[in-house]
């Protein structure tokens, strides 16, 4: 056991990185090359839950394995995230739908925030987007994906002002994604060398780019609403 009497001289030595591994037990990235580099446990909140009274906004990226969905709030200031939905195995968009309506995420409640690529793209069947409409779903969505630098900067300039708010209990696989993606220091892209990384933070970028306007530059695309 850790002297309590130590921990001045560890942080006054050490950084935060070093200090959350150490003494709190968290798994962390100690490469130093995190791309959401501002995420911290100030962003972790365990007493959001699901409102049944307010619009639900689900960010989702779509895969055949680890298609996931994250759940929010928005206040229009804040996001506020309570839930998320990961299907690990032979995923399809029928199937996010019916977990979803399963869930109490019906179409009459539910704006979703989907990959761009899934315009075109089958996750099997019918694109993506199609199966989401043909669900009653309204998609909010650009044409194309926003630069992946151009998102770092974005969802970092959140985290960094406290707009970002979620349940770790309820979303682990987000909160693994903050906390151990890394950058490609040559590129800017994320790492995708683990199968089982970037899905939520993906799906998370995208409804940030949407509902938080990155103001570095003019967008490149235009939101589409569908119904």
């Amino acid at each position: 056991n850790l002297d309590p009497s130590y921990i001045p001289m560890l942080e006054a030595s050490y950084d935060k990185t070093m200090l959350d591994a150490y003494l709190k037990g968290l798994w962390v990235n100690m490469n130093g090359n995190r791309f959401y580099y501002a995420h911290s446990e100030r962003s972790e909140d365990r007493a959001i839950i699901h409102n049944e009274n307010e619009q639900v906004h689900a960010f989702m990226d779509f895969n055949v394995q680890y298609m996931t969905a994250t759940f929010w709030h928005f206040d229009g200031v804040e996001l506020f995230g309570f839930d998320e939905i990961v299907i690990e195995n032979n995923a399809d968009t029928q199937r996010m739908c019916d977990i979803m309506r399963e869930r109490g995420y019906t179409n009459d409640r539910t704006l979703v925030y989907p990959d761009p690529a899934g315009k075109a793209r089958k996750t099997t069947g019918q694109p993506d987007h199609v199966v989401l409409r043909n669900n009653g779903y309204e998609l909010r969505v650009k044409s194309v994906s926003p630069l992946m630098r151009q998102r770092q900067l974005n969802t970092n300039n959140l985290l960094d002002k406290n707009r970002i708010h979620y349940n770790p209990d309820r979303m682990p696989t987000l909160r693994k994604d903050l906390q151990s993606v890394e950058q490609d220091p040559i590129t800017f892209e994320k790492v995708k060398k683990n199968p089982k990384l970037t899905h939520a933070s993906d799906g998370f970028d995208y409804g940030c780019d949407i509902l938080f306007p990155f103001s570095g530059k003019r967008q490149l695309s235009q939101v589409v609403n569908f119904r």
